[in-house]
């Protein structure tokens, strides 16, 4: 059996078990898409992102449901992202980079990091079955939001 690092994120939340929840399979050793799909079946959450880091902020992806793989989704890009950008992944991409890069089945997606100094808020996360939280500037909070068009207000 091989082992799979994860992590489990409440996307678009400040508040541990609300918001959407999303599984984040981190650099994860090869596995097949059937492979895959099993994992993301398990989860059996909405969408289940597979993150891998190519450096230079580049990151592979592919994105599942419980029934197939899609080429794009939303909360998965937000999720993978927020993932980059708290080191919980290796390679950790460089934050003084104006863009993450997610290499999705739709193409390439940037999305913009705009640092903006502020004190945090700390988005929830779970690995494996033991809650904890997950701490992230406000800054990186903040950019992610930015690049797709929300404000802190928004979601906190």
């Amino acid at each position: 059996m091989v082992d799979v690092p994860y992590l489990l994120l409440d996307v678009f939340t400040q508040t541990q078990f609300e918001g959407n929840p999303l599984a984040v399979v981190i650099d994860p050793p090869p596995l097949t898409d059937g492979q895959m799909a099993n994992i993301a079946r398990e989860f059996n959450l909405s969408e289940t992102i597979f993150l891998g880091g190519v450096g230079g902020g580049r990151w592979t992806t592919r994105i599942f449901t419980p029934a197939h793989e899609l080429p794009f989704a939303g909360h998965p890009t937000v999720g993978g992202t927020m993932a980059s950008l708290t080191g919980r992944a290796q390679p950790s991409p460089d934050l003084t980079a104006p863009t993450v890069v997610l290499v999705e089945g739709a193409g390439d997606v940037p999305v913009g990091i705009v640092p903006t100094g502020q004190d945090c808020t700390r988005p929830s996360k779970r690995r494996g079955r033991r809650p904890s939280t997950l701490p992230i500037d406000r800054a990186q909070a903040t950019a992610v939001l930015n690049a797709v068009g929300l404000e802190p207000s928004d979601v906190c």
